[in-house]
């Protein structure tokens, strides 16, 4: 039997496991932003016309399909900053493991 190929990780142009996660916690960080300013009234309303897609107005159709798409977008980025802090320091024990807890 062969054993499995490791899996992929993502690392920065230049090799630098922490400029891959500065990248993942950089597009956190835009991601909420970007859906903000595409539901903003001035961009919605490019949408706010006297149509319908399947029985459903143009503009509600596209404030849903926004969302759909933020939330797949934090759904991937959550998972690259999950790959990516694991690739920044794999020897690091669990922060559970570190003795950091709060006292009572």
């Amino acid at each position: 039997m062969t054993p499995e190929p490791a899996p992929r990780r993502r690392r920065g142009a230049s090799g630098d496991p922490g400029l891959a996660v500065r990248k993942a916690r950089d597009a956190a960080l835009a991601l909420p932003l970007v859906g903000l300013i595409l539901v903003m009234p001035p961009v919605a309303q490019i949408f706010a016309i006297d149509a319908r897609i399947g029985g459903v107005p143009v503009v509600l159709a596209y404030i849903f399909g926004v969302w759909i798409l933020l939330v797949a977008g934090a759904r991937s980025v959550g998972r690259r900053i999950l790959e990516t802090e694991t690739l920044a320091d794999p020897k690091a024990p669990p922060a559970e493991a570190q003795g950091g807890g709060e006292a009572v």
